[in-house]
């Protein structure tokens, strides 16, 4: 196995492997909506090293799963957020392009650019406190 990163840095192969037995990107952005992995050739001695360090635990899969299988523990969730880099920095373009995708105004991208923004001559006020109900 190559250890690819100074000391106290995982390899960038460890770092992705905690990652996607999680479930999020190369960021460690996302729902971290699973936690297991199934290594399998080169990963199983990366996976090795990961539950020699305790950011995995190691289990036996049966028939079903005869492979080297693992789940994250806390501290390997506390060290892939740690070690994941920072998103890099978006555009203006393509902060507006993201912004058009989460609308879903049915509108075409550039539809959506030539469109005049609602403007309110005056601040919004939420009516029940104008009228003092609440």
């Amino acid at each position: 196995m190559k250890t690819d990163a100074p000391t106290g840095q995982l390899p960038k192969r460890q770092l992705e492997i905690l990652q996607h037995a999680l479930g999020v990107d190369q960021y460690g952005r996302g729902q971290q909506y699973r936690n297991h992995y199934c290594a399998g050739g080169e990963d199983v001695a990366d996976c090795a090293e990961l539950v020699a360090l305790g950011y995995m635990r190691s289990f036996q899969g049966g028939v079903m799963l005869p492979y080297y299988n693992c789940i994250v523990t806390d501290e390997g969730r506390a060290a892939m957020l740690r070690e994941s880099p920072a998103p890099p920095k978006l555009t203006r373009s393509q902060k507006r392009y993201r912004k058009w995708i989460s609308e879903d105004s049915g509108l075409k991208f550039g539809e959506w650019l030539k469109r005049k923004p609602r403007q309110y001559p005056f601040e919004y006020l939420d009516p029940l406190v104008f009228w003092g109900a609440e």
